[in-house]
């Protein structure tokens, strides 16, 4: 990473970049819009009512989910019959 912003020369480059990275054509050439970066690209935790993913929605909606794939991959992990590379291996003497 510390060489990726080395290279682009440093984080305040690697922002102007990043929205100055326009494509020269894109599918829908009637769209102006497509393609380009959003104003707000950069902000982590959207406007909550007027962008494209508000992030009450991406909260309440995403947590549930993470909360469900972790709770069956734990069930998964305990119940499983067969051995995982991740448990420790058993080891029998014939002694």
């Amino acid at each position: 990473m510390l060489l990726g912003f080395a290279h682009v020369g440093g984080y305040e480059q690697l922002y102007h970049r990043y929205m100055m990275a326009i494509p020269n054509t894109t599918v829908a050439d009637s769209n102006d819009t497509c393609g380009q970066p959003r104003d707000d690209a950069w902000q982590m935790l959207r406007d909550a009512t007027t962008s494209d993913m508000p992030w009450p929605a991406f909260l309440l909606g995403q947590t549930p989910a993470s909360i469900w794939y972790w709770c069956t991959d734990q069930v998964r992990r305990t119940t499983s019959p067969v051995p995982h590379l991740y448990r420790l291996p058993v080891r029998r003497s014939n002694v």
